[in-house]
């Protein structure tokens, strides 16, 4: 709808050049995160539940209600060494991506794979040597 309505208005032909590929990749990003949602709505639901816990810890102060304004506590780094010690359903933190949640962890012959989905709710999937500097282990 939002294409047709570009295509059709008043707005000139360079504008509605610059602005077609850009509704066309939100389009596509939309229909990722269906696909997505579809896919996995347990893990979904329970980022997002996890993320409003978060949100609710944030605004108590002192053990009262706070006035709006969120206290955010540091996240507790936990040491996963140079062998790469993470596991399935760990809380993860990316220095890109945020925070997330290990779903997959896969050995291959020289390296791990490592599947995050991201509070985002994206999942991405790293190789554990090029990610190892970008990915720390957070407590939960």
């Amino acid at each position: 709808r939002a294409s047709r309505v570009l295509a059709q208005g008043p707005r000139s032909d360079r504008d509605k050049k610059r602005w077609m590929p850009e509704l066309s990749e939100a389009r596509m990003r939309a229909s990722e995160l269906r696909t997505l949602i579809s896919k996995s709505p347990d893990q979904m639901m329970a980022n997002l539940g996890e993320a409003w816990r978060d949100r609710e810890t944030q605004m108590t102060v002192g053990g009262r209600p706070g006035n709006g304004a969120a206290v955010p506590a540091p996240p507790v780094k936990v040491s996963i060494g140079s062998a790469g010690g993470f596991s399935t359903g760990q809380r993860v933190r990316h220095n890109h991506f945020g925070d997330g949640v290990i779903t997959d962890v896969t050995d291959t012959s020289d390296d791990k794979q490592i599947s995050v989905l991201f509070d985002a709710a994206e999942e991405r999937t790293f190789l554990l040597s090029l990610v190892a500097d970008k990915l720390e282990a957070i407590a939960d």
